[in-house]
């Protein structure tokens, strides 16, 4: 293993990334347009040394909190929810390159610490035994960060003698994945999250993770590296850094309409829509909401490492809970936007107001299943009621 090197401490990789944030929501338009991160923005982040905030120290990252990570990846939100997307997955992506093998870390961290790697949990592919690896094959939906990537996970079933396939998480170096142009969406244009296909590739074993283990904390990583961090589960681990955008977005929305409150005059009269009690009460309402998503996500991230401390994995009901947790906050950073845009007026509507940007934007970030409102809170009165949750995302 190399040794350490000097990397950010929390308190930079905050200033850093509040720094960067204005130039995110300046280039947002552009990257929407585009369908995928601006070059300038990953550059910009990769060049703070914010991709390598939950790598190892032993690695050379910043092994930081969650609390840093709340910061860091809430306030590149408030530049662009999309770009604040693929930043955030690409730092969890490169903490779950820090529970492979040592050999693969090796590989992945030979000339920094971080990775840009899109990871598709979802088991679209099948691989066969063959010799000391895997033959993968596979397509896989919602890639994002592959646009800029220079590995990529993806899952698949392992097909073997008995009768239960094995899932198994494949590193592949980018160039052994296809791309194929998908990503035309109503919201998160900018994440550029296209389909990957592989074909036919060998994967050596020690560039492959159970995922029981990964999805349980007891990976290889958990048994290198002594933090509670790296022992954390996979599932409430990816819901509180994929719900962070949310927060930064609605923070964005409620300071920008608090600014068009100030000088927006209200149509056909002279009175300012600041003067009006219904504005000043949808105001007080978004702010006190928005606080309440803050807080859900800050207790998160303590509670998933408290209980990762005491219980490797955490009690099946607490993993519930803090999946609960996670989607809550993004329905109310949603209904924060959303109720905002009703008050905003038509000049809202234009496409070159962020508002309406934020709006779609966390239409679709809300969709994604693991902050399903319905079936997350179905799986939680399950196991309040001592039946089975019926889903392996908790």
């Amino acid at each position: 293993m190399p040794p350490a090197s000097t990397a950010p401490e929390p308190a930079q990789l905050i200033r850093r990334a509040r720094g960067i944030a204005p130039r995110l929501a300046e280039r947002a338009l552009d990257a929407e347009r585009a369908r995928k991160p601006h070059d300038e923005s990953i550059r910009e982040i990769e060049d703070a040394g914010l991709l390598g905030l939950l790598v190892p120290r032993a690695r050379g990252g910043s092994e930081a909190d969650l609390e840093t990570l709340c910061e860091v990846v809430a306030a590149l939100g408030e530049g662009c929810t999309s770009t604040a997307w693929v930043a955030s997955f690409y730092m969890a992506h490169a903490w779950i390159a820090s529970l492979f093998p040592e050999q693969a870390q090796d590989e992945f961290f030979a000339e920094r610490p971080w990775i840009r790697a899109p990871a598709a949990i979802s088991p679209g592919g099948a691989a066969l035994p063959e010799g000391d690896g895997f033959r993968l094959k596979g397509r896989w939906p919602w890639g994002t960060g592959v646009m800029h990537a220079d590995w990529v996970f993806v899952s698949g079933l392992v097909k073997g003698d008995g009768p239960t396939p094995d899932p198994r998480f494949f590193a592949l170096p980018a160039a052994d994945a296809k791309v194929e142009d998908t990503w035309f969406t109503s919201g998160m244009r900018a994440t550029g999250s296209n389909d990957l296909i592989v074909e036919d590739v060998w994967v050596p074993a020690h560039r492959t993770l159970s995922l029981l283990d990964l999805a349980a904390g007891r990976t290889p990583g958990s048994r290198l590296y002594p933090a509670p961090l790296y022992r954390l589960p996979l599932p409430p681990m990816l819901a509180l850094t994929a719900a962070l955008p949310a927060l930064g977005t609605a923070r964005a929305a409620l300071e920008l309409f608090r600014e068009r409150l100030r000088e927006r005059v209200l149509y056909l009269t002279t009175t300012k829509q600041r003067d009006k009690p219904a504005a000043q009460i949808r105001l007080a309402r978004a702010e006190v909401d928005v606080h309440a998503a803050d807080l859900l996500l800050r207790d998160l991230a303590v509670r998933i490492v408290e209980e990762t401390e005491r219980h490797t994995p955490p009690p099946q009901l607490e993993r519930a809970r803090l999946r609960m947790s996670a989607a809550r906050s993004v329905e109310l950073c949603r209904h924060v936007v959303a109720n905002l845009m009703e008050a905003a007026g038509s000049r809202a509507h234009f496409e070159d107001n962020p508002l309406q940007r934020m709006r779609r934007d966390l239409d679709t970030l809300a969709s994604h299943v693991i902050f399903e409102m319905d079936g997350t809170a179905e799986t939680v009165g399950r196991v309040l009621l001592g039946l089975d949750p019926d889903t392996p995302l908790i």
